[in-house]
């Protein structure tokens, strides 16, 4: 039904309109999402450290408690490096193309 209503030509100045509720809650959902797997990442790397655990060419894994910070600003500095090279690895995208991919794929348009 949505989709039909949003569809609907109301002239050539109309733009799509969208459900503000829905997509706060959806943003609220991803927040606490987003700080559920950091921590939990920050716990794998946190512990990876902690047992001394190394690479194949040597060197140690994960992150040092220290460097986390009480607010996780560390881990989240930390965190930039294995994220891009996941997203070069794995995604062969940019962090921001795989933004403009989900936000398609929500029917939303960012713009500059």
């Amino acid at each position: 039904m949505w989709q039909l209503v949003q569809s609907a030509s109301w002239g050539e100045d109309a733009t799509p309109i969208i459900r503000q509720k829905k997509v706060e809650l959806d943003a609220e959902r991803a927040k606490a999402g987003f700080v559920g797997f950091a921590t939990s990442w920050a716990v794998r790397e946190a512990f990876l450290y902690q047992c001394g655990i190394k690479s194949e060419s040597g060197r140690r894994l994960g992150v040092p408690l220290r460097v986390i910070e009480e607010d996780g600003v560390g881990f989240l500095v930390w965190a930039y490096d294995p994220m891009q090279e996941y997203l070069q690895e794995r995604k062969e995208r940019t962090f921001v193309e795989v933004m403009r991919d989900k936000a398609s794929e929500l029917g939303l348009t960012l713009t500059a």
